[in-house]
């Protein structure tokens, strides 16, 4: 173990400052530093500063007085305390004038005792180790007091050593026995010439011998970040961590370099280079990182994100292969807690599967709109990045079979033969594949009964039957009027005609016109998807007066469906019920692991997120509620059920709202038993098996 010569400068508690016959008391303090060979532990002396004792008219008895003393060390091995003080005699002068005294006359202490005339008198200490709380009764007992040249050792270190850190509280009790003819005065000490303390003062000097067994922590400033040498400038010096001590890592740090214009930021230590190895915070405690008298490096780990953000990384190789933009999502130092936002980047030829710590996906993944805890501070010094994890489409969602063969949380990423958009698909806790994006069709896609899940073809307003399409949102003169177009398709901005809400990567888009803040990049417009109508969402099949029952087709892709609500048996309460939640309304109940049905929806691989409404050209709850039509139409003519949560609550399916509210689609695979499909539309090809 090395050594290392310091001078320690302890504040001194208060000794015996004098002796008083009148009964005086007297308070001092002195700071008092001493050079010893020590190793580099802490090590606290504190005194409770009350010492006198006052012999006056007390006859031949003995006067008591103590110190109450704490030391406190992280060396479980323990301490060698040894005690001196200012000292070079313990004889005791009247009036503090040596003259005064006459050797064997008053106090002149040999092997702890001392003659006062004919009566055995003591000057001297008592360390009671093991019930300090108890004074000693005789004088017979004490020791002399400890001086430069003499001091005195009451603490050795542990035989055994300790397993938690050393905090010793015992007292030290100074004694004189005196005699009623003691000459009437003040008896003080005198202290050597060559040590600062005032006359008469008891100064306590602390030694503490090397007794732990430490280990090195070694710094290097350089590691590897996203495939990169990043090395930080300054220096930090090695540090010494002691066998079964806590302690905190070197709060120093390296300065990040600025790399063509890229500043980099650090963001803990690793105990491997590429990141690979165990990671520590800034200061973070530990304990035994490697065996003692060994050396172990800490290497400086780099990012891109500022302190106290949420970074969001698109995560592909050429800026060009990916549309939108995201901003940073800011959270205080003293934040514990955050919901991620939903991604914003639209990959061609590729479903996003998740947020993800690590940039080759093999960190922790999220769900978009997640909760995620972290520590107090955890991210004051670098932020945390996240990288977008996508899956390759492997085939048509209208003619996909691949779900039986899937286990539960797996992802795969399947294209809408409608308009080639790719969406990530997963089998859920209920065991069925849904997808774990949101529908972002569109009113420029021509449906049709084979690529589309049975709709009411054509398209037609009721109120205008020379108006028909295949599309979305046909042209019709007719906007949505409470009474006199119920059915009315949306073509107009007004207050409560909500079909097809298109929102795009460019965050401009919503209807023809909005570019209010909310649609912001950082409020992540795209995986949001459309907001459709349930008119719109069952393709032609939710009629203004179906008010019962689940409709027989919907804008989904031919062999998936939208699902059922309603009651604890349709889609969205059987999920619920996997998931850990009743399949009904809970206003408080957790999943299994304690997390909130909230954020047993939102966490990964499930996706859904805080997706909102449509009233109008206005979003509500966009970023605190999740709102998805199912297929059900509730018991009334102008609602249908719907999944509804927010960030304590979970009503599945259970809960309805106006047809024609803009809200989410989410599709669910078909399955076939014996060649019938639960998408109840009659089909006998396509779909899962």
């Amino acid at each position: 173990m090395s050594m290392t010569k310091e001078k320690h400068t302890i504040l001194a508690p208060i000794g015996l400052g004098l002796i008083v016959l009148t009964g005086a008391f007297l308070l001092s303090s002195v700071l008092s530093t001493y050079n010893t060979y020590a190793a580099s532990y802490t090590l606290t002396l504190s005194s409770s500063g009350s010492q006198s004792i006052d012999v006056s008219n007390m006859g031949d008895k003995t006067a008591i007085s103590a110190d109450n003393l704490n030391v406190a060390t992280n060396c479980r091995y323990g301490y060698n305390l040894t005690l001196s003080t200012s000292v070079n005699n313990n004889n005791l002068y009247l009036n503090g004038n040596s003259s005064n005294n006459t050797t064997g006359t008053y106090f002149s202490p040999v092997n702890g005792t001392s003659t006062l005339k004919s009566s055995s008198n003591t000057w001297g200490y008592y360390y009671n180790s093991s019930t300090p709380t108890t004074a000693p009764t005789s004088s017979s007992i004490f020791s002399p007091v400890p001086t430069l040249s003499n001091p005195a050792t009451i603490k050795t270190p542990l035989t055994n050593p300790s397993s938690t850190d050393i905090n010793d509280n015992f007292s030290i009790y100074y004694g004189v026995a005196s005699s009623d003819d003691m000459p009437v005065g003040t008896y003080k000490l005198i202290p050597d010439t060559n040590n600062s303390g005032n006359d008469g003062t008891l100064v306590y000097n602390a030694t503490i011998s090397d007794s732990c067994i430490s280990y090195t922590v070694h710094y290097n400033p350089s590691s590897y970040f996203e495939g990169n040498l990043i090395t930080g400038t300054g220096t930090v010096a090695d540090q010494t961590i002691y066998e079964g001590v806590s302690t905190p890592l070197t709060t120093s740090t390296y300065t990040g370099p600025n790399i063509g214009g890229v500043q980099y930021y650090f963001a803990g230590w690793n105990t491997a280079q590429d990141g690979s190895g165990s990671s520590y915070t800034l200061g973070q405690s530990v304990t035994d990182l490697t065996t003692v008298g060994s050396t172990i490096t800490l290497y400086a780990m780099w990012t891109d994100c500022p302190s106290n953000n949420i970074c969001y990384n698109a995560n592909v190789t050429n800026a060009s292969d990916v549309e939108g933009s995201m901003g940073n999502r800011s959270i205080s130092n003293s934040t514990t807690s955050a919901t991620l936002y939903a991604p914003n980047f639209k990959h061609d030829g590729y479903g996003f599967k998740s947020w993800n710590t690590k940039k080759d996906g093999t960190g922790t993944d999220y769900g978009p709109n997640q909760d995620i805890s972290f520590a107090t501070g955890q991210y004051s010094t670098g932020g945390l990045k996240l990288y977008a994890t996508w899956v390759e489409s492997q085939g048509n969602m209208q003619d996909w079979s691949g779900c039986s063969s899937m286990n539960i949380g797996d992802v795969t990423a399947l294209k809408d033969t409608r308009d080639n958009d790719v969406y990530a698909v997963a089998k859920l806790a209920d065991n069925k594949c849904w997808m774990i994006e949101n529908l972002r069709l569109d009113d420029s896609v021509e449906l049709s009964s084979t690529n589309t899940h049975n709709p009411s073809l054509p398209l037609t307003n009721i109120y205008d039957s020379s108006t028909t399409s295949n599309h979305l949102s046909p042209t019709s003169s007719l906007a949505y009027d409470a009474t006199t177009a119920p059915e009315g398709w949306c073509t107009t901005d007004s207050s409560a005609c909500d079909d097809q809400s298109r929102l795009r990567t460019d965050n401009t888009t919503l209807f023809t016109n909005n570019t209010s803040s909310s649609y912001s990049a950082s409020s992540n417009v795209y995986s949001y998807g459309n907001y459709y109508n349930w008119y719109s969402a069952t393709a032609g099949h939710g009629k203004y007066s179906k008010s019962s029952d689940n409709v027989a087709g919907d804008i989904c892709p031919a062999g998936w469906h939208l699902p059922t609500g309603k009651d604890a048996t349709g889609d969205f309460g059987v999920l619920d019920i996997a998931l850990g939640g009743t399949g009904a309304y809970s206003s408080s109940s957790t999943t299994p692991t304690g997390a909130t049905m909230s954020s047993a929806y939102r966490s990964y691989p499930n996706n859904f997120v805080y997706s909102g409404r449509v009233n109008g050209s206005s979003v509500g709850s966009r970023t605190s509620g999740g709102n998805y039509w199912s297929a059900s139409a509730s018991n009334s003519s102008i609602n249908a059920d719907i999944l509804y949560f927010g960030s304590t609550f979970v009503n599945p399916g259970t809960n309805a709202d106006n047809k024609y509210t803009g809200r989410m689609a989410r599709c669910i695979a078909c399955t076939y038993h014996f060649g019938i499909s639960d998408c109840d539309d009659g089909e006998s090809g396509g779909g899962q098996l």
